[in-house]
């Protein structure tokens, strides 16, 4: 049978478009009954909506072409006086298989009329199929293009505040460069104030430039003067403890000639 339309789509069976007995409005109709088919193959769609969702303009034309998928024995009608009638698709391939097949009393039987007297718009649930979904969908599409024309145009005021920057060309660059390791972290900068924070922090190349690579070094998320200064002194004191380790191994000084040597063996009878 049909898909169940889980995810907003349906198919039918290849069989249907290969049937040399189906004109293309039957076949057009059949696949739009599918369109709106529920778990169990069922569906009642009132003739406005057919001919709305085929372009179909004569209602004639579509009762017409509904008879003949009867005929054919590829939809079962029950029809009902006073709203709309309810179709049920059979298997276009294996017509014996389908949930109305021959051993039912059902199939056997003339169509029965029901009477109802409810207005045929107030049973058109198939504008209601995977309604849910559909608005979901359209939720979140609506949803991510705010989210990226946010995103675009907070990258465009970023980038049109440091290019209005009075600082020359190589400090933007650096700038650039901190806010693409940022972004390469998971971590962007979403707005101008740290780029403002870290141009009054970091007023000049040189000091803006080692402030970033030890942040890169360090995988920092933020520059702060503070933490540069500590890491700085932190550096030199390792460095300072490193020479004077150096210096202790340093044995040069204990080192003796052969003369010397020669002196204590004598002086001692060695």
């Amino acid at each position: 049978m049909r898909d169940i339309r889980n995810k907003g789509w349906f198919w039918v069976e290849n069989s249907l478009i290969d049937r040399d007995d189906l004109n293309p409005y039957e076949k057009l109709l059949y696949m739009t009954l599918a369109r709106y088919c529920d778990n169990n193959g069922k569906c009642f769609p009132a003739i406005e909506t057919l001919m709305k969702a085929t372009g179909i303009n004569s209602k004639a034309t579509i009762v017409k072409y509904l008879k003949n998928l009867e005929k054919k024995e590829l939809i079962f009608v029950v029809r009902c006086s006073g709203k709309s009638n309810t179709y049920y698709l059979k298997n276009v391939e294996k017509k014996e298989d389908n949930q109305f097949n021959s051993n039912t009393s059902l199939l056997n039987e003339p169509v029965h009329e029901m009477n109802n007297t409810s207005s045929p718009d107030e049973l058109l649930p198939v504008h209601d199929v995977n309604s849910k979904e559909t608005n979901l969908k359209r939720h979140n599409k609506k949803t991510n293009k705010e989210k990226n024309k946010k995103e675009k145009s907070q990258k465009n005021e970023i980038q049109e505040f440091i290019n209005n920057l009075s600082e020359d060309n190589e400090y933007k660059e650096l700038l650039f460069k901190y806010i693409e390791y940022r972004k390469n972290i998971k971590k962007p900068i979403k707005t101008i104030l740290p780029i403002k924070k870290i141009v009054k922090d970091f007023p000049n190349w040189f000091v803006l430039d080692e402030a970033i690579n030890i942040a890169m070094e360090k995988e920092w998320t933020g520059l702060e003067p503070e933490w540069i200064e500590k890491h700085k002194k932190s550096k030199v004191f390792n460095n300072n403890n490193e020479n004077k380790i150096a210096e202790s191994k340093d044995t040069s000084h204990l080192k003796v000639d052969d003369n010397f040597m020669e002196q204590m063996k004598a002086r001692y009878g060695l």
